[in-house]
């Protein structure tokens, strides 16, 4: 999803966006998915921070 839109890249201008993102795929989604879900979100986060950093 965020390699379709570049402009997420920035996790600190775009984090109200990820956020919404984050919100909706838990709101879709079984309640027995979410540890999935934000397991997968965290994933993200870390890996966009550190592609901000360098």
């Amino acid at each position: 999803m965020v390699e379709a839109r570049p402009e997420l890249m920035d996790v600190n201008s775009n984090w109200n966006v990820l956020h919404q993102l984050l919100l909706s795929y838990l709101a879709l989604n079984p309640k027995p998915t979410h540890n999935f879900i934000l397991s997968a979100f965290s994933d993200l986060l870390i890996s966009l921070m550190e592609v901000t950093v360098s």
